[in-house]
């Protein structure tokens, strides 16, 4: 299953267009509920010394709407939900946002450019369609975990 390919222990890098510093992370992807679901848990230390941004995803293919669905939680009490689809051609798997409660639209695309290294970017627009945030990155699988 495609899913399968984000399994393991990962470090991400990525930068935001409003704040170039690079900023760093840790990911734990793991299936849950007898494999069902595919959770993430992305734990980002934003400042030295502050409190972790912690964000849950839990991703699973849904064959009524064949499609997958993902849940985000964060630890600043936002929930959104979004629809994802791959392309297996470019290995890329693309989110858009269903749900969104501050009214912005977020599209994010990931490419497994080889195993153990996936190339993102999210973008965040307002409802008229202007750009507010782009975030790029990439997430490399830790080694032995």
């Amino acid at each position: 299953m495609i899913l399968n390919q984000y399994l393991g222990e990962w470090d991400t890098t990525f930068t935001a267009n409003e704040n170039p510093k690079e900023m760093k992370g840790r990911i734990s992807t793991k299936w849950i509920l007898g494999g069902r679901f595919l959770q993430q848990t992305a734990t980002i230390q934003t400042k030295h010394g502050s409190q972790p941004f912690i964000l849950s995803n839990l991703v699973t293919y849904d064959p009524d709407k064949e499609g997958f669905r993902a849940w985000k939680f964060t630890s600043a009490g936002t929930v959104s939900e979004t629809r994802l689809t791959w392309d297996s051609d470019s290995k890329t798997m693309t989110s858009k946002t269903v749900d969104s409660p501050d009214e912005k639209s977020v599209t994010s695309t990931g490419t497994l450019v080889e195993d153990g290294e996936d190339h993102w970017v999210s973008v965040v627009e307002d409802q008229a369609g202007n750009t507010l945030s782009i975030v790029s990155g990439k997430n490399i699988r830790r080694e032995n975990e």
